[in-house]
């Protein structure tokens, strides 16, 4: 602003006040995959990259990138941002107006000076985006060796205090074919925490709680091991505690935490907790590859969930067991992102009456139009209102 020049101020005035829509084709920031018509969306900062640094807030009018920087509260500020252009072309753009004919153009001097220093700014963009790769694949293939290692650990269900945990949820006894569940007595649960170090701040890991746990392997479509689902339990059942779960809270915040948890990878893949069964109960030699491969999948969120249903139609000796299996997506969103293996023709979505209905609604939707893309019949099989699977279960 110059203070001396009141049609000077007011044209910038002007342009501040412009249009946020018209301010990221200026700066030319793409928002990610699935955000381009939301209020709030976020993606790589036009001035030095990354993935989702940026974010833009269409309703409040705001813009920030937790990177370099780089905010404001005005469409000038946000059409500047990685200077592709120069103030006053911003300016022009955004009100629609000439420039008023006493202010002068960007200088050659000055246009070279722009587009040297965000060359520079690029270039050390490019650098840092492939230094953060090679950190996330790094750290990626640690968190898949920890959970191999975890994995290894593991036990077997028999005899181990899975089976009262799933007793005291009423899931017993527990039928013929369970796989891919292990045991470990003593499973670390940890948590960032802030620690001072000569007057920076700086985060570590921290073991807030050790117990007994279960372990479920996830498999890719091709079957190898890409994460294990981690489970804490607690062996004092009692009905204040329903779900037989300890109630763990961050040591600084107070949050209450999760007793679920994924070490690894879940994307598209799933805990395959029975590979196929007759009607009677038989089990094939192996999955997949049997000589009676499955022909029928059911597909839940949560093992507790699954193996209700599984045990209610194993009571029953339900027709529906022949060559079905039983899938474990670990979350809502994660069914769609599932593949059936040959030749499974025919998939039961189980649906949780205690989720959010809309949210299940949607989830569910999208799972069913991926099976039936791939070629499978879809049913889906909803819980009562305001109950799981494991709730009916127990109140049969």
């Amino acid at each position: 602003m110059r203070g001396d020049d009141p049609e000077f101020d007011a044209w910038v005035d002007r342009a501040r006040a412009g249009s946020f829509l018209q301010a990221i084709e200026l700066c030319e920031f793409m928002p990610a995959k699935g955000q381009a018509q939301r209020n709030d969306r976020a993606g790589p900062c036009p001035a030095c990259g990354g993935t989702d640094r940026f974010a833009v807030r269409f309703n409040d009018r705001v813009f920030n990138c937790r990177h370099c920087g780089a905010r404001g509260r005005d469409a000038l500020s946000l059409a500047l941002v990685g200077e592709k252009i120069s103030f006053v072309e911003a300016c022009e753009a955004l009100t629609g107006e000439p420039k008023p004919s006493h202010t002068r153009d960007e200088t050659p001097e000055e246009r070279a000076a722009r587009h040297e220093r965000r060359r520079k700014a690029e270039a050390a963009a490019l650098v840092a985006a492939e230094k953060q790769a090679r950190q996330i694949e790094a750290d990626r293939r640690r968190s898949l060796e920890s959970a191999d290692r975890l994995w290894g650990r593991g036990g077997s269900l028999v005899n181990s205090p899975i089976a009262d945990y799933f007793g005291h949820r009423d899931i017993r006894p527990l039928p013929p074919g369970i796989e891919n569940l292990r045991f470990v007595s003593d499973l670390p649960y940890y948590v960032e925490v802030d620690v001072e170090r000569g007057g920076d701040i700086e985060t570590e890991l921290r073991v807030i709680h050790r117990g007994p746990g279960m372990l479920g392997r996830i498999q890719a479509p091709a079957g190898r091991i890409i994460g294990v689902h981690r489970t804490w339990f607690d062996q004092i059942f009692s009905a204040d505690n329903p779900k037989g779960r300890p109630h763990l809270f961050h040591p600084q915040t107070g949050k209450a935490l999760k007793t679920k948890k994924v070490l690894g990878e879940q994307h598209g893949g799933a805990i395959r907790l029975v590979r196929g069964l007759d009607w009677r109960g038989n089990v094939p030699t192996g999955f997949p590859g049997d000589m009676i491969p499955p022909t029928r999948m059911f597909l839940a969120e949560g093992v507790e969930t699954l193996l209700s249903v599984y045990l209610a139609l194993w009571r029953d000796r339900s027709p529906l067991l022949d060559r079905a299996a039983f899938w474990c997506g670990i979350n809502l969103g994660n069914l769609q992102n599932i593949r059936a293996p040959k030749p499974i023709a025919e998939v039961i979505l189980l649906g949780d009456g205690d989720s959010d209905p809309d949210d299940t609604t949607k989830a569910l939707g999208r799972a069913e139009a991926s099976f039936t893309g791939q070629g499978c019949r879809v049913a889906r099989l909803m819980a009562d209102r305001g109950k799981d699977f494991n709730d009916m279960l127990r109140a049969s």
